[in-house]
C-alpha cells in the first residue's frame, strides 16, 4: 500500500511539474492570455487531484489566489462542485453576497490570511452544541493546523428573494466524472457577477447575531489567542485581539450558518512563497527570507472526504512558485515600461526640438542677427517681438521636455498612454 501510495504521489507531481514548467515558459500576447492559460491549468490541476485522490470525494474545491501585479484578490479561478448540488451553489452565492457586501466583509478567507501566521492550515468542523479546539504543532514549532468546532444557532442569516434562478444563471465551464462521480468547474467571476446582479436588484441579506451565545464564542477564541501567543510569542499572535478577534469569529460564524446541512466543515491550506527582506536589528546588512501566504485551497468537506495535506501543501507550493515566476516577470514589464516609453517619447521630442528650432528657427535667428552686427545697424522693433515670441516658445519646449520626463503623473494624457 506504501508503494502503491508513493507511486500515485511522483505521477500526480510529475503531472502538476508538467503543466505548470510549459506554464512558465510559454510565450504571450496580452494579459487575456495569461489568465486565460491559468485558468485553464487550474482546472487541470483539480482533475490531478481528484482522480488521483489527492482530495477523495470532496464536496466542493476553490482556489484562492494573489494577483501580484494588480495586488488583489484574483476574481477568476475555478470552482470545483459536485455535479448537480444547487445547494452547494447556493451556499456560494450566500456566503459571497453576506460576507462581501452586507457586513462589512466577514470573509473568513481575509482574516486567515491577514491574521494567522503564513504556515497555518485551518479546518472549521460545524455543528449545533459543542465547541472544541486542537492545536497541531509542527517539529520546529510552528502550528501546522487548527481544528474549530463551531456552534451553530450564532447567527442567522435572512434573503428577501429565493436564489434559485440565480443558480440556474450559473453554467459550468466543464464537467468530468471520476469512478462514479460527476463534477463541474464554475468560474468564481460568474459567481461574484450574480450577486452584484441580485445587489442591484434590492436584494440585501439581512445577518441577526444570537447575542449571549455569540459573545461566549467570541471569548473563547480570544482565550486560544492568548494561549498561542504563550505557547509561540515569536509569530503575531499577540496582533489578534479586541476587534480582530471579534471579526475572526463572526466570519466563522458566517460560514458555518451558510454551511449548516449542506457541508460538514472547511478546510484552509495556504500556499506560500519566499520573501527576501533586511534583516532588522543587525549592524550588518543581513538577508533572510520568509514565507508568506499568496493563496491557498479551501477543501468543502463531506462524510467521506480525506486528503493529503503534505502532498496537498508541496503541489501548492509548486503551482504557486511557477505562477509568480511569470507574474514578477509581468511586474518587472509593467513597472519598466511606462519609463522606457516616457524616456523614449522625451527622446523623440528633444530630436524634433533640435531639428526644427535648432536647424531651421535658431539658425535664422543667428544668421538674422549676425547681418545687423556686420551691417552695424540694430533690430527693429517688429524684429525685436519676434525675436522674444520665438525665445518664449523655444523655453516652453524646453520646459514641456523635462515635465514629460519629470512630473508626468501630474499629465493625464501621458499617464494614460504609458498605463
Amino acid at each position: 500500500m506504501i508503494g502503491f501510495r508513493a507511486h500515485t504521489s511522483r505521477l500526480v507531481i510529475d503531472q502538476v511539474l508538467e503543466l505548470f514548467s510549459e506554464f512558465v515558459t510559454r510565450d504571450r500576447e496580452n494579459e487575456k492570455d495569461f489568465e486565460a492559460d491559468l485558468y485553464e491549468r487550474w482546472k487541470a490541476c483539480y482533475y490531478y487531484l481528484v482522480s488521483y485522490r489527492i482530495i477523495h470525494n470532496p464536496s466542493a474545491v476553490f482556489l484562492v489566489d494573489w494577483d501580484i501585479v494588480n495586488e488583489a484578490w484574483r476574481r477568476h479561478v475555478p470552482v470545483l462542485v459536485l455535479d448537480g448540488q444547487t445547494d452547494l451553489l447556493k451556499y456560494f452565492i450566500k456566503y459571497t453576497l453576506v460576507t462581501e457586501k452586507a457586513t462589512g466583509g466577514f470573509k473568513m478567507t481575509n482574516f486567515i490570511y491577514n491574521l494567522l501566521p503564513e504556515k497555518i492550515g485551518v479546518v472549521l468542523n460545524f455543528n449545533k452544541d459543542s465547541f472544541a479546539f486542537d492545536v497541531k504543532l509542527r517539529r520546529n514549532g510552528k502550528i501546522q493546523k487548527v481544528i474549530l468546532d463551531v456552534p451553530g444557532g450564532l447567527c442567522e442569516t435572512t434573503l428577501s428573494t429565493s436564489l434559485d434562478s440565480a443558480v440556474q444563471a450559473l453554467k459550468s465551464s466543464c464537467s468530468y466524472t471520476i469512478s462514479t462521480t460527476r463534477y463541474s468547474i464554475y468560474d468564481y467571476d460568474d459567481i461574484l457577477k450574480v450577486c452584484e446582479s441580485l445587489i442591484q436588484e434590492g436584494v440585501v441579506p439581512v445577518v441577526e447575531w444570537s447575542g449571549r451565545s455569540f459573545l461566549d464564542f467570541v471569548n473563547k477564541i480570544g482565550d486560544i489567542f492568548s494561549l498561542l501567543d504563550n505557547l509561540e510569542p515569536e509569530n503575531h499572535w499577540k496582533s489578534v485581539n479586541g476587534d480582530s478577534v471579534k471579526n475572526f469569529a463572526r466570519a466563522i460564524a458566517l460560514a458555518g450558518n451558510a454551511a449548516c446541512g449542506i457541508f460538514e466543515s472547511i478546510c484552509h491550506l495556504p500556499s506560500v512563497d519566499c520573501e527576501t527582506y533586511d534583516k532588522k536589528g543587525n549592524d550588518k546588512k543581513e538577508k533572510t527570507t520568509k514565507e508568506v501566504a499568496t493563496g491557498g485551497l479551501v477543501i468543502h468537506v463531506g462524510e467521506e472526504t480525506k486528503w493529503d495535506e503534505n502532498l496537498l501543501r508541496a503541489i501548492l507550493n509548486m503551482m504557486n512558485r511557477s505562477k509568480s515566476i511569470v507574474e514578477h516577470k509581468k511586474l518587472v514589464i509593467a513597472r519598466v515600461r511606462p519609463y522606457a516609453l516616457r524616456s523614449a517619447i522625451a527622446a523623440i521630442m528633444a530630436r524634433n526640438m533640435s531639428h526644427n528650432p535648432g536647424s531651421h528657427g535658431l539658425a535664422h535667428t543667428l544668421a538674422a542677427i549676425e547681418n545687423k552686427i556686420q551691417s552695424n545697424s540694430g533690430l527693429e522693433s517688429n524684429e525685436l517681438v519676434a525675436l522674444e515670441q520665438f525665445l518664449e516658445y523655444v523655453k516652453a519646449r524646453m520646459d514641456f521636455v523635462a515635465e514629460v520626463t519629470t512630473y508626468w503623473r501630474e499629465m493625464p494624457w501621458l499617464e494614460h498612454l504609458t498605463s
